[in-house]
């Protein structure tokens, strides 16, 4: 299920990225205008290895239904072949196989971080699930009430949030093209720039073709946050997400070593990243010198 939802993930991307060349290409340029998504190879590329894993997985439920379930044999068989017996790991049942940036597998969780501008960790999130998108909504959720929770106790604020206010007063959210989905571009909570490619495809469309003024009113959801993307403010503020999200993980990686969990479970697990979140946190605050007391 797992491998189908991941490809079902990058088919979308592939199908928005082919999209976005499409609404950018410009009709005066010479050069061969780009495929129609459907067509396009890498579109049809991960669509067949989509639908193969939808067959095999049904396939697979089908086979479980029918056979019973024989014990493993003893070891010292050699090692299976592929296609053969499911393996499950035995230690930590609740994780899975992670994809990793560069290539190779890690045997784990999904971490899910959301940081504000000043480098506060306000919203924390564990799962077992490899594709970024499907915890968007949960963890935006998450984000949304506590910093409602943080506006209301501020001392200088003469108004607090009104209840009805679904932003939280987040002015607005940042997220790379991981989490891109329709619901997620659409979905109720604060205005939001999610990326519909990498970094460098986001740049370069904001560079050669640059938009003005919101969006076309008939554009798609998808459309329209390419055209946002492409404006200076759009593409300003999407500047900014690379070190607001990344800067925290780079500093429990490479400066706290916090690279692996000390416990197994999906719960212990997730405590323990949300007290890492707060002791992040208290760091911040104190080398910021928000914590000294004052002096009488």
């Amino acid at each position: 299920e797992i491998r189908v939802e991941m490809l079902a993930r990058n088919l979308a991307q592939a199908r928005a990225a082919q999209q976005a060349k499409i609404d950018a290409y410009d009709l005066r340029r010479k050069g061969r205008a780009p495929a129609p998504v459907e067509q396009y190879s890498m579109v049809k590329r991960v669509r067949l290895a989509w639908e193969r894993a939808v067959t095999e997985t049904v396939a697979a439920h089908q086979q479980s239904e029918t056979e019973p379930v024989t014990a493993a044999p003893a070891s010292g068989g050699g090692s299976r072949r592929r296609g053969g017996e499911r393996k499950r790991n035995i230690t930590d049942p609740a994780s899975r196989m992670m994809p990793l940036r560069g290539g190779g597998w890690l045997q784990g969780f999904n971490c899910q971080a959301v940081t504000s501008t000043d480098g506060l960790i306000i919203a924390t999130t564990v799962g077992n699930n490899p594709n970024d998108a499907t915890a968007f909504a949960t963890t935006m959720t998450a984000a949304v009430a506590a910093a409602t929770l943080l506006g209301t106790h501020q001392p200088d604020r003469a108004q607090p949030f009104a209840p009805q206010d679904n932003s939280g007063g987040i002015g607005i959210l940042l997220a790379d093209t991981g989490y891109l989905s329709r619901h997620n571009l659409t979905a109720p909570g604060p205005d939001r720039l999610i990326a519909i490619g990498k970094s460098r495809a986001v740049d370069k469309a904001a560079t050669q073709t640059p938009a003005q003024g919101p969006p076309p009113p008939e554009a798609t959801p998808l459309q329209a946050m390419a055209h946002r993307l492409r404006t200076p403010e759009g593409h300003a503020l999407y500047k900014q997400r690379s070190h607001i999200a990344e800067t925290p993980f780079g500093h429990a990686k490479h400066n706290l070593g916090f690279r692996r969990f000390t416990s197994r479970g999906l719960a212990r697990a997730t405590a323990e990243f949300s007290f890492h979140a707060l002791v992040h946190n208290l760091i911040k605050a104190i080398n910021t010198g928000r914590l000294t007391p004052a002096t009488c």
